[in-house]
């Protein structure tokens, strides 16, 4: 026969110990008795026993086990549709914006780079054309006007790309079930 110490609090095994080998402090309590065969079968699946009123119980039969491994699953399917909603932004972001049939970058840097030209061409009272570079570097000639309109674009296409981020992120970590969160779209093509 093998003795089983464990963890009163929860149960856990701690380890085993053989009757009739001499141990300096003795067997540890609490222990319980087990045979040689539910030795073997907790060596083989560890995690999935414990002492529960002094008996050995396969917790992987229990329901309590069943919903904490649902809600493991639960929580990867969440960390997985977050981290599609994460691609899907940066891969909206990358895709640039059309502005006077020209494409041009619409990150926050791009964003702050414009903001602060313009503010220096407004500071300056100059009403010269601008000369910025599109999505592909290519020079392009830009009108004051233009340029403050490919800013107000560019700051819009942010606001409303970080708004639809949040509200998909936010959907995500709501969703109140496997099904309702295989329901939630991530979709930034209204973009």
């Amino acid at each position: 026969m093998i003795k089983v110490n464990y963890e009163q609090q929860t149960g856990n095994i701690l380890g085993f110990y053989h009757e009739g080998i001499s141990y300096p402090n003795g067997i540890p309590t609490p222990s319980i008795e087990i045979s040689d065969e539910q030795h073997m079968s907790i060596m083989e699946k560890q995690d999935m026993w414990k002492i529960i009123d002094n008996e050995l119980v396969d917790i992987s039969a229990t329901e309590e086990y069943f919903n904490m491994q649902s809600t493991l699953v639960f929580q990867e399917a969440k960390a997985k549709k977050i981290r599609e909603n994460a691609e899907a932004y940066d891969l909206r972001l990358q895709g640039g914006i059309l502005f006077n049939s020209n494409k041009f970058d619409c990150d926050d840097k791009s964003l702050l780079r414009l903001t602060a030209q313009l503010m220096d061409n407004q500071m300056k009272n100059l009403m010269e054309p601008i000369v910025w570079f599109n999505y592909n570097y290519n020079p392009q000639t830009l009108s004051v006007s233009d340029f403050a309109q490919l800013q107000e674009k560019v700051k819009t296409f942010i606001t409303n790309l970080e708004a639809i981020n949040c509200e998909t992120n936010v959907a995500i970590q709501n969703a109140p079930s496997i099904e309702d969160l295989s329901a939630i779209e991530i979709n930034y093509s209204s973009l």
